[in-house]
């Protein structure tokens, strides 16, 4: 499960996330989950944490594995969860993290079986120099649509043109990474 926001940034996109990979691990013969997540430097947790939150990687996922145990109520499988972390940047003009390193580098081959690309979207917005994409790695890729980018982008100057180029781009590069779509609203683009 790759995910844009981590906890303890309390969005859809950091919760959700962590969820569903718990859930996979609690529910499904899977005998390994893995938990994608950005790790931002201290300028930029300030921003998204509202203070700096963490020196550390580890320290960041102690953090998460204590919100699965007592939050969430999944002790079973809080220990579990494999949690990965890559290099992201806090972009305030977007709201969002973004990656800035190839994602699909990090992941072994041998536990590219299925992938949940939360966010496909913004996921590949800036996806590096690479020949390879999602669905060449893995068997099955599903992509889950959180946010309308649409609505966002037509508040910008320029919006109602950029509005369109977003959504040209968007029906290009989500059925080129994804197998199956799942959209949490009515509201969001169709793909």
């Amino acid at each position: 499960v790759i995910t844009t926001a981590s906890l303890p940034w309390k969005t859809g996109t950091a919760v959700n996330p962590t969820l569903r990979a718990a859930y996979l691990l609690r529910l499904t013969p899977a005998a390994k989950v893995t938990l994608m997540v950005p790790w931002v430097e201290a300028v930029d947790q300030e921003k998204v944490m509202g203070s700096h939150k963490y020196k550390n990687q580890k320290q960041q996922e102690r953090d998460i594995r204590q919100w699965l145990r007592n939050d969430a109520g999944m002790a079973d499988v809080a220990n579990k969860l494999k949690i990965m972390f890559y290099k992201g940047r806090y972009h305030p003009d977007y709201g969002s993290i973004f990656p800035v390193e190839d994602l699909l580098a990090l992941i072994p081959s041998e536990e590219a079986d299925v992938a949940v690309l939360e966010e496909p979207e913004h996921l590949n917005w800036f996806h590096p120099e690479t020949p390879e994409y999602w669905r060449g790695r893995f068997n099955h890729v599903v992509g889950i649509i959180h946010t309308n980018y649409l609505a966002y982008t037509q508040s910008y100057v320029g919006g109602y043109y950029k509005k369109y180029i977003l959504y040209l781009l968007n029906r290009w590069m989500v059925p080129a990474h994804c197998d199956k779509v799942i959209k949490l609203s009515g509201v969001l683009q169709r793909y």
